[in-house]
């Protein structure tokens, strides 16, 4: 029994350090401001803090619980703050931008479903499948350039409001949507486990090299198509210039 309550204290205690470094972030963000809410939120979580840690033995349960509680509560309405006291501000355009957008989630297909792809295939005869096939190839590639160009674009970002996440985990507290966006943005996994990171970088080389087979192939029928337009576009305008 005392080996049970001692583990749930040192738990309780890990958890507790955690939440303090997240209002720490907070309070740091928040002093950045120079306006009176985010000095006044600011000041309150500090004060919080400090009497906790500067006299841990005058710092009571109910003190730790409530400084918990403020700080929880921040991070939970931390969407509702005005642009500039927000946390993650920074990936909020692109974590807006995947929601629009829906790159992120579903397939690896941005218009044709499965379930449509097949059904469409099975009553296509042979030209007419090549065709379709093609359709959906170019589907394929068109949502592969779009992650690029968003991972492009945000990279930078989710490298800095990566510690946010981490501290948010750690916290135990919700960090959704920032984390898939951050995830998204970086190409990972969060993951304790070695063996299944090992799983996970395998995997992603595997979808790389498959994405690059894809859009070189993308890029050759491209070519093929414009040249195509191109003779087109002269054979027109050879019969408008005829006498």
């Amino acid at each position: 029994m005392f080996v049970i309550t001692l583990w749930i204290a040192m738990k309780s205690s890990t958890h507790s350090k955690a939440v303090l470094e997240l209002g720490k972030r907070l309070v740091a963000n928040l002093g950045l401001a120079d306006d009176l809410l985010g000095q006044w939120l600011a000041h309150d979580i500090s004060a919080r803090m400090d009497a906790i840690e500067n006299n841990p033995e005058l710092a009571t349960a109910a003190m730790r619980d409530e400084c918990v509680k403020a700080i929880l509560g921040l991070w939970e309405h931390r969407h509702a703050l005005p642009e500039h006291l927000k946390p993650l501000q920074e990936i909020e355009p692109i974590t807006k931008t995947l929601a629009a957008l829906d790159v992120e989630h579903g397939d690896d297909y941005r218009y044709f479903r499965p379930i449509l792809r097949e059904a469409a295939l099975d009553t296509a005869d042979e030209p007419m499948r090549h065709w379709l096939e093609l359709a959906f190839n170019l589907d394929y590639s068109a949502r592969v350039l779009i992650q690029h160009a968003l991972q492009s674009a945000g990279t930078a970002a989710a490298l800095e409001a990566k510690p946010w996440v981490e501290a948010a985990l750690k916290a135990g507290v919700e960090a959704e949507p920032d984390r898939q966006t951050i995830e998204f943005l970086l190409d990972r996994l969060y993951s304790d486990d070695t063996d299944h990171e090992e799983k996970i970088e395998m995997a992603r080389k595997k979808t790389l090299r498959d994405k690059i087979l894809r859009l070189e192939s993308f890029a050759e029928l491209a070519e093929a198509v414009a040249a195509e337009l191109r003779e087109k576009l002269d054979t027109d305008q050879g019969f408008q210039n005829e006498p």
